[in-house]
């Protein structure tokens, strides 16, 4: 579906073709390449990127969404309390966020991540290690707005360094923080879109 506008110029040039040059193989030559697509199983599909000699592929994981929910006890998701507000975690599903990746980069061997949710807000580190969401759109600028994800499950801020849990065992209305260690009975392993 994220293709609609390509699929739509492929089949006006084919028809284009047969109609002006009256054969199949003419048009085949001036339709374009389609993109060919991988499926992650668990997000959605994306488009394949090819290496170039010496450089790594950038990730293409923009756009795609999921909640963000912990590993180890996937019913509690990460649920939007409004802009400039502390995240907290319910095992409701219909209170859940959805997190869509709305910009990647490449340091290293890192893929960093920032992500929006519904509305537009982006998810960051605030002040007093708190997990929050921006009154905004992420900003490329801005540090606190980019993560990157360790051992798969690990969620990295990158100004602070900060790995995001939760305090204790999970209960609906949990806070979400980001502290440099996870302490003991802490809750750090989650499930995000990438």
């Amino acid at each position: 579906m994220r293709n609609t506008a390509g699929t739509w110029l492929t089949a006006i040039a084919i028809v284009g073709g047969l109609f002006f040059a009256g054969s199949p193989a003419i048009a085949a030559q001036a339709a374009p390449a389609l993109t060919t697509r991988a499926l992650n199983p668990q997000h959605s599909a994306r488009a394949t990127t090819p290496e170039v000699a010496g450089l790594k592929a950038i990730p293409d994981g923009v756009g795609d969404s999921s909640q963000i929910c912990l590993t180890h006890s996937v019913g509690y998701c990460i649920k939007s309390d409004g802009p400039g507000n502390q995240v907290t975690i319910t095992d409701h599903a219909p209170d859940d966020s959805n997190f869509t990746v709305v910009r990647t980069k490449m340091i290293g061997d890192l893929t960093y991540y920032q992500w929006q949710n519904g509305n537009g807000n982006c998810l960051r580190e605030g002040t007093s290690f708190q997990v929050k969401l921006e009154n905004g759109g992420c900003v490329d600028s801005d540090y606190t707005d980019w993560w990157y994800v360790v051992s798969g499950t690990d969620i990295i801020n990158e100004k602070y360094i900060d790995i995001m849990q939760i305090r204790g065992t999970p209960t609906t209305g949990d806070e979400v923080f980001a502290y440099a260690s996870i302490l003991t009975n802490d809750w750090a392993a989650w499930n995000v879109p990438e």
